[in-house]
Order: structure tokens, then C-alpha cells, then sequence
């Protein structure tokens, strides 16, 4: 009897033990913890609205669309997309089209686990662009000549870095904000001269 209540006794103990012991887990860990299934690990399809401007002495602004692939690896991420810039311009002075086919870019999260981050990359695509200015000449008698030439044709690689910030990444839907500065400087065929350096700022959202 005496043995019996004392294996209860024991056993009893034992089971309050356990129930009160927990392993220590550091809150940082939990945090920093990235979801199994969270969006930036499956990878997310996504449409991009695009603005260009190029370096000249008379900037002006361009409308594109764009659709890419996103995938993250921890801190890493590839982007693969597909994008068409075309417009006239404000004054309808300059034309300018370009598109890139693909275009791979390596990306680079500051907070990798993050439900939002800041990112930096860099890249290279296979595009062209084609430019054209409009100039408008007015003669001494009142007669309006108009002239149009094109200025420059490229296709080749172009090389890019990219600045950005994508937000909602563990959600269904996700978006960023990115700026692109690219210079195309290997032709595979070119006319004219070597097109100037150009800034796209981007809106993008990804399912």
C-alpha cells in the first residue's frame, strides 16, 4: 500500500513538473520568424504601371505597362518581367518607345521576414527604344514648316539598379513602389547616337 501510494505520489509530481516547465523562447525569434507559406516564398505574379523620362535637356514623361514574375529567398529575391513604355509626351513633341523582353533583375530585401521592406538590386535585359523629336520652324512669312527626325534606335542589353519598397508581402494581394535607372549600352543593332540614361518610377501589385 505504502509502495503504491508512493508511485502516485510520484507520478503525480512528475506530471505538475512538466505542466509548469515550458522551454524559453526568445521573443526575437518569434518575431523574425518568416511564415511557412507566406507570399514572398510562393512567389507572386504582378502588374506594373510605369512612368520614363530620359536624360535630355527637355525631359518629359512616358506611360508603360508592365507584367513580371517576383519570387524571395530570405534576404534574396529574382524578378523576371516584361515591359512596354509608349507616348507622345506632354507636348507631343517628343515619341518615345521602348520595351524590354525579359528583363532579370536580382533583389536585395533590407528586412527579409517583413510584412513590408526596402530592397535594392540590379539587373540586365534584352530591349529597345526608339526615340524621335518633332521640331516645328517658323519661317520669316508667316508659313509654319514642321520637321520630323529621328534621333536615336537601339536593341541590345540594358543594364539597370532598381530602389524600392514592397509592402503587404504575407498578404493575398501584394504592391510596390520602385525606381529604375537604366542605360542601354551593348546594340546588337543602333543608329544614331547611344540613347541617354532613363528613369522609370513604377506602382506595382502582385496576387
Amino acid at each position: 500500500m505504502i509502495k503504491t501510494m508512493t508511485t502516485l505520489l510520484l507520478l503525480a509530481s512528475a506530471t505538475v513538473f512538466a505542466e509548469s516547465v515550458a522551454l524559453p523562447v526568445s521573443k526575437e525569434l518569434i518575431q523574425n520568424a518568416a511564415p511557412i507559406n507566406s507570399r514572398q516564398a510562393e512567389g507572386t505574379i504582378y502588374f506594373r504601371a510605369v512612368t520614363s523620362s530620359t536624360a535630355r535637356s527637355d525631359i518629359d514623361v512616358f506611360p508603360g505597362l508592365g507584367l513580371g514574375y517576383r519570387k524571395s529567398f530570405g534576404h534574396s529575391g529574382l524578378d523576371v518581367s516584361f515591359n512596354f513604355i509608349k507616348g507622345a509626351g506632354w507636348g507631343n513633341t517628343q515619341k518615345l518607345e521602348a520595351w524590354t523582353a525579359p528583363k532579370v533583375t536580382y533583389l536585395y530585401y533590407i528586412n527579409a521576414n517583413s510584412p513590408s521592406s526596402f530592397y535594392a538590386g540590379t539587373g540586365l535585359a534584352w530591349g529597345g527604344t526608339s526615340y524621335r523629336k518633332t521640331v516645328t520652324i517658323l519661317e520669316e512669312d508667316g508659313i509654319t514648316q514642321t520637321l520630323s527626325y529621328q534621333t536615336s534606335a537601339f536593341r541590345g542589353l540594358i543594364p539597370n539598379i532598381v530602389l524600392g519598397y514592397e509592402f503587404l508581402r504575407h498578404e493575398l494581394v501584394t504592391s510596390f513602389v520602385e525606381l529604375t535607372a537604366s542605360q542601354p549600352v551593348i546594340p546588337s543593332y543602333s543608329s544614331g547616337l547611344l540613347p541617354r540614361p532613363a528613369l522609370e518610377l513604377s506602382l506595382g501589385a502582385g496576387f
